[in-house]
């Protein structure tokens, strides 16, 4: 009787153990996550870090046409973008002009254009931003 007694005790222990590792698994605590998300001040300095990108692209090739993320100055930008949002930027340029731009967090995008790098609650690929015809980012 006894040892039946303590088969059952160890039958529950182990189902209780198994309930428990089960229940947490693949979950992480919020403090966790929000710790672990990158602020908009760091991120805005990692933009602020690439606007030289295009320029050398500029200086060496005569013009920003052809940037893009297949561009050999914009290949590690544009995979830490993709780490830390999920997507790599869409970028528009031409000879003179360019801008990229994709989504941060829910409701703010970022996008950089020739004068500077913005995080923003506008949606920038919109009509006379940039969408490919015209390279502004929206202030």
């Amino acid at each position: 009787m006894k040892k039946i007694f303590i088969l059952i005790v160890a039958i529950i222990v182990v189902i209780a153990i198994a309930y428990f590792l089960f229940q947490s698994e693949g979950e992480i605590p919020v403090e966790v996550v929000e710790e672990e998300r990158i602020t908009t001040e760091s991120f805005k300095e990692i933009l602020n870090s690439v606007r030289a990108a295009p320029e050398l692209a500029y200086h060496r090739e005569g013009g920003y046409a052809g940037f893009d993320c297949s561009h050999e100055e914009a290949v590690a930008f544009c995979e830490e973008v993709e780490d830390i949002t999920g997507a790599k930027p869409i970028t528009y340029s031409s000879d003179v002009e360019f801008c990229l731009y994709g989504k941060f967090y829910e409701n703010e995008y970022y996008c950089i254009d020739r004068d500077a790098a913005y995080i923003t609650s506008e949606y920038p690929g919109g009509t006379d931003l940039c969408d490919g015809e015209t390279f502004v980012c929206p202030k």
